[in-house]
């Protein structure tokens, strides 16, 4: 846990994206007085008045343990970087300089479009 209290586990290759995604669908299940978006909503903002995109962004990370967004964004961020940097460290192993280059460009592309 990185401060806070955490009823969500961060997966293991988080995606800033897709977490940017989650606080889009809470705000939208907050607007759409679903039940369990209110019910989460308010134990960060109990009032839940002019509850807007940075204050689901923060209840995505306090759900996830962080203490603000810009933490849960720095962690995945760092994450991300540190899988990166393994597997240019690996590849570089097996692999000539341009090469991995190549595959790494061809990973990122991929994953893009999955």
């Amino acid at each position: 846990m990185h401060g806070g209290y955490m009823s969500k586990q961060l997966p293991e290759r988080a995606n800033l994206e897709h977490l940017k995604k989650q606080a889009k669908d809470l705000l939208e299940a907050l607007s759409c007085q679903e039940p369990e978006a209110i019910e989460t909503v308010a134990l960060y903002f109990p009032s839940q008045h002019n509850v807007g995109l940075n204050d689901a962004q923060l209840v995505i990370a306090r759900e996830y343990g962080f203490e603000s967004w810009a933490k849960l964004k720095d962690y995945v961020e760092a994450q991300a970087v540190s899988l990166r940097d393994r597997f240019v460290g690996i590849t570089r192993q097996h692999l000539p300089a341009m090469d991995v280059r190549q595959h790494w460009q061809w990973q990122i592309h991929h994953h893009q479009r999955s």
